[in-house]
Formats: C-alpha cells, sequence, structure tokens
C-alpha cells in the first residue's frame, strides 16, 4: 500500500500542470514567459526558474521552455530543455526533447486511468470525497503588467481520496489555491496558461465527473480576460508527511503572429518513448 500510495502522489505532483487548455479564439498570438516553482518532493528540495516562449493558434499550443523549472518539464528529464506542444484543447500533450532527438505522446486524463487500473491491479481501491467546495474570489484590482490593467481572483479546489487494499486504508488529500492576475481588455486573446489553475485537485478528480463539473462552473465564473500572472500553492498530504509545490508563472511579452501547421507537428527523424515511472510521471501502460 506504501507504494501504491508513493506512485500516486509522485504522479500527481508531476501531473499538476498537465491541466493547460488553449481557449480557440483570436488570432494567433506568441509570448515570452517566465516559470518559477520551488517546495518539496519528499526528502528533497525543489527550486527552478525556466523561461520561454509560446505560440497559441486555434486550441493548439507549442512552449519552446528553457531551465530548471519542474512545472513544464518533460516527464523523468527535468532540467532540461524541452518543447510542448499541446492539441485538441490539451487532450493531447506532446513532449520533444530536441537533446536526444526523442518524443513522448500524452493523454493525461487516459494516463490518470492507467494508474488507477494499475491501483486496482494491486489490489487497492480509490474513493473520492470533496473536502470543501470549489470557490473563486474577486479581491480587486491587481497590479498593471505590460501596460494592461489586471484583476485579482483568488482560486481554492480541494479533494480527498481515500485507498483501500492489503487490510490497509490511506487518505490522499489534495489542495490548490491559486492568484490570477487577468487582463480583461485582452478577452479575446488565446491564453497559454488556461486552466493551470486547477492544479493537482483538477488532476485528481479528473476523472471524477461531479468534481469535474464543478471546476467546469467555477472557472465560468472568472472574466473572459488573459491571464498575465498566477502564483499556485498546491500540496499533497497523506499519513507519511506532506509535498507541497508553489508556482509563479508571468507573461513577459505578447504579440500577434502567424502560426504555421509544421510548428506542432513532431519533427521528422525522432523516436518515440514511454511514459517513464518515478517523480516525473506515473507509470507507462
Amino acid at each position: 500500500m506504501k507504494n501504491a500510495t508513493r506512485i500516486v502522489s509522485l504522479s500527481l505532483l508531476g501531473f499538476c500542470a498537465f491541466t493547460v487548455q488553449a481557449r480557440a479564439q483570436g488570432d494567433d498570438m506568441a509570448y515570452d514567459y517566465k516559470i518559477t516553482d520551488s517546495g518539496t518532493v519528499g526528502m528533497q528540495t525543489v527550486n527552478g526558474v525556466s523561461t520561454g516562449h509560446a505560440i497559441v493558434s486555434k486550441g493548439k499550443v507549442r512552449m519552446d521552455v528553457s531551465g530548471t523549472s519542474r512545472a513544464l518539464a518533460m516527464p523523468g528529464r527535468p532540467g532540461e530543455d524541452v518543447t510542448i506542444i499541446m492539441l485538441d484543447s490539451g487532450k493531447t500533450i506532446i513532449y520533444i526533447n530536441p537533446k536526444t532527438k526523442q518524443y513522448m505522446q500524452i493523454n493525461p486524463m487516459e494516463a490518470m486511468d492507467r494508474m488507477q487500473k494499475m491501483m486496482e491491479g494491486m489490489g487497492a481501491t480509490m474513493k473520492f470525497d470533496f473536502t470543501g467546495e470549489p470557490k473563486v474570489e474577486n479581491l480587486g484590482a491587481g497590479p498593471e503588467i505590460l501596460g494592461h490593467k489586471t484583476q485579482h481572483y483568488r482560486t481554492t479546489t480541494a479533494m480527498k481520496m481515500t485507498m483501500n487494499g492489503m487490510g490497509e486504508s490511506q487518505t490522499i488529500e489534495t489542495n490548490s489555491v491559486t492568484d490570477e492576475y487577468l487582463a480583461p481588455d485582452l478577452k479575446n486573446a488565446a491564453d497559454p496558461f488556461s486552466g493551470m489553475s486547477n492544479g493537482m485537485s483538477g488532476m485528481l478528480g479528473g476523472t471524477n465527473k461531479e468534481y469535474t463539473e464543478k471546476v467546469k462552473q467555477l472557472r465560468a465564473k472568472l472574466p473572459s480576460g488573459m491571464e498575465l500572472r498566477a502564483e499556485t500553492q498546491a500540496t499533497v498530504s497523506m499519513a507519511q508527511g506532506s509535498q507541497s509545490m508553489k508556482n509563479i508563472r508571468e507573461v513577459t511579452a505578447i504579440r500577434k503572429t502567424h502560426a504555421t501547421p509544421d510548428q506542432f507537428a513532431v519533427p521528422t527523424g525522432y523516436t518515440k518513448i514511454d511514459l517513464p515511472m518515478g517523480p516525473g510521471g506515473p507509470p507507462p501502460a
């Protein structure tokens, strides 16, 4: 049971950024951004900073990332440059490693389903419960960013999962609080980070229809405005201790562009690899 709990907690930490969904509206846009994360994973202290460039076009996102942040790292290869391509409004995620000329393709919800089936194969069952209603708060005017006035919103989500098997019971609780600074005058600009505020609780409840619908209703309360900065504090708590990550993402430049199909395709000659076991992601199929 301890191994099963460890796999689930590591998977949640590895997937906390996989809830990205691009809005298919407005012009093709290009962004520069900075990602900073810090926290603890087990006994390890994590600190990292990455910068990158994003292109958003008609529900597709391409993010070129360089640095040491784990928030957008390739599973199993933190600290290496990576290109991330998100298709179908985030339903398909492709990680491309230019150093090794390898790539992996992931459907986040399918990966979580595989993890749940693996738990069942180990004799464990999982039950989802709400530890509080998801909520969004309007905290008033935020700072001016890149010449755009912003509004400050705080989103809070929480979920509890109970695992039973082999005569033992384990409970994993996740909590995620995100402070977002949205620019109302950029309401028609496609947003590369839309959906990341769902955090760990969003992934933990990803296969729970009731929770998914509540998060959807929650996000609908936010105004139509582009996120220029956000800070997310996410925690996974269990009997063995807590693991937490703080992530700050900020847009540092915005401009219109014209995207081409090849920017959202895997380069010729790259080898496909499986999703690894370990801190970067859940077990392969």
